[in-house]
């Protein structure tokens, strides 16, 4: 506990007070108006004292790993805060003066019990960076679409099931990670984020993805795995930037055409999905380093494998391939790892294949 004398000192700038067994701030804590950093992680906190938002210099607060379950109304008081961090805490709500914080640009609130975000949230018009990891939210309000200066937005392992079509005006994003949500469909519109660089959808329960994902000239990394897709649209073939694709666990059936003019894509990854075969474009893909292609159905490798001559790692396991073929030993000079196990491959087949690719680690049994 600090003394009550605390708050006497008026002319404080810098306060660290982390890692300590604090329960409480001293009810006049407010009065030291010339803070400009407070840090508070790590200790007991459940709650703030009422007169905390005459904290009128902070740019610095982080509240990280306390047990704080509200906010003092005030808290949009605190004008010229810029940087906050509130995860690990027990939040469920966040006062509707927290619009006021219009200075604020990095807010990390993982880890808490968000339901939902007040309307105000739009109004943080200088936010570049957002954290909403861990909570359980299962919509965003239309007024998150003003967030103009957004360029960052985390928001994995909640139970969102819609994105308002106004996300798409948060034209400055370049990285949206809403992974392991209950997403079935997006905004008809999404491709309208067109600096947008890096996307993660991974296990939410999409159908289908809009053609116009096309559009994301800039993209340069998508995952998109265990999710519901069975196609991907036309468009796809104008990612042209995109370097990861990772599509594992959809119920894929037939390889997607538009994949193969990515020139350039450095790694795919399309493990337990319900492929059959690959198309003999895939030779196409001439900057591919890794190539993923577990648990399916694959029962022939078509000869254009051969032509992907910067491949690093293929890993094939688990699929009813007798044989590959004897174009793979163009692959002798960069071809690291070959991952061949739970195939119908035999005993003279592995031998052939150990002679075509000496340098290659070859995984087998």
């Amino acid at each position: 506990k600090l003394s009550d004398s605390f708050g006497n000192l008026q002319n404080l700038a810098y306060l660290t007070l982390r890692s300590n067994e604090l329960v409480e701030l001293p009810e006049n804590f407010g009065n030291m108006d010339k803070l400009h950093l407070l840090d508070v992680r790590n200790n007991k906190l459940k709650s703030l004292p009422e007169n905390f938002g005459n904290l009128v210099s902070l740019d610095t607060l982080w509240l990280e790993s306390n047990i704080i379950s509200s906010l003092p109304e005030n808290f949009g008081d605190l004008r010229s805060l810029t940087n906050l961090k509130l995860f690990g805490n027990n939040l469920k709500t966040i006062p509707e003066s927290f619009g006021n914080l219009q200075k604020l640009k990095s807010f990390e609130i993982t880890s808490n019990i968000l339901t939902s975000l007040p309307e105000s949230f739009g109004n943080l018009n200088s936010l570049e960076y957002l954290d909403l990891t861990y909570n359980e939210l299962n919509d965003f309000h239309s007024s998150i679409g003003n967030l103009q200066k957004l360029k960052h937005f985390k928001a994995f392992y909640n139970e969102i099931t819609i994105l308002p079509n106004e996300i798409t005006n948060l034209s400055n994003l370049e990285t949206l990670e809403l992974q392991y949500n209950q997403l079935k469909i997006l905004p008809e519109n999404f491709g309208d984020l067109q600096k947008l660089k890096l996307l993660n959808f991974s296990s939410n329960n999409l159908l289908s993805l809009p053609e116009s994902i096309g559009n994301l000239k800039n993209l340069e990394t998508l995952y998109c795995y265990s999710n519901k897709l069975t196609s991907l649209p036309e468009s796809f073939n104008n990612l042209q930037k995109l370097k990861a694709l990772i599509l594992s666990n959809n119920p894929l059936t037939a390889f997607p055409e538009s994949i193969c003019n990515l020139k350039n894509l450095e790694m795919l990854e399309l493990n337990q999905n319900q492929l059959s075969s690959l198309p003999e474009n895939i030779g196409n893909l001439k900057k591919l380093k890794t190539l993923k292609i577990d648990n399916n159905q694959l029962v022939t490798l078509p000869k254009s494998i051969g032509n992907l001559l910067n491949l690093e790692l293929l890993s094939i396991k688990n699929n009813k391939l007798d044989s590959l073929p004897e174009s793979i030993k163009n692959l002798k000079n960069n071809l690291k790892h070959l991952f061949i196990e739970d195939n119908s491959l035999s005993g003279e087949e592995k031998a052939k294949i150990g002679k075509w690719l000496p340098k290659t680690k070859i995984y087998s049994r």
